[in-house]
Formats: C-alpha cells, structure tokens, sequence
C-alpha cells in the first residue's frame, strides 16, 4: 500500500470503510510492512474480529520502523488478552515497550502499573 488506508478511514470516523479495508488485507494475504499491519490489527480487534486480527501479523515483512513494530506488538498483545493467551500478550507487550524505547511519545516501563518490572 502507498498509504495506509485502514488509517485514513479510520481517522476520518469512516469505520466501515476502515473495517472493509482491514478485511480486505485479511484476505488478500499479501505481506505487507508493519506501517500498514498495525492499523488494521487495531481496527479489527476494536471490532471484536479477533480471528481476522490474529490473521494479520503472520503477514508482516521483517524489518520496518520501530515505532511501527511497537504498535503492531502492542495491538497483538490486546488481541491476545481478549483471547485469554496471557503469556502471549505479555511477551508482545514486552516487545511493544522494547520497541517504543527512545519514543518520545511512549510512556516508560517503568510506568506502567500493570508491568512486572
């Protein structure tokens, strides 16, 4: 994708445009960046399409931005808690906190309440 449509629907309050893309990635099943997975993780999972949300980060190309792979694992780990797969989701928060270090926007580990460390 050129630009990620999931995101643009979505912050344009068009969800059932956002829906209808993110599904689309679904089933396509093309490899796609983390820039482009994320959103429609968000999305999908916000819907409450945790299969389809599930579906999507197997398709993601190593590599990538930090900030993008952070949210991508920070949006499994929610998908993964809803799906009761507790050590799942708190390896992919690990990796969303990892990932995010040095963003300036991201909160600390260390601020985290819920976090074991």
């Amino acid at each position: 994708m050129s630009e990620n449509a999931v995101l643009r629907h979505a912050d344009a309050g068009d969800w059932e445009l956002a829906v209808a893309e993110a599904e689309r990635i679904v089933e396509a099943g093309d490899r796609l960046d983390a820039g482009d997975a994320w959103p429609a993780v968000m999305v999908l999972y916000l819907r409450g399409d945790l299969a389809g949300a599930s579906a999507v980060p197997p398709l993601v190309s190593p590599g990538g931005a930090d900030a993008d792979r952070a949210l991508l694992a920070a949006w499994s780990a929610s998908v993964a808690w809803a799906r009761g797969e507790v050590a799942a989701c708190r390896e992919l928060a690990d990796r969303a906190l990892a990932g995010a270090a040095g963003e300036p926007r991201a909160p600390s580990p260390r601020s985290s309440r819920w976090s074991p460390h």
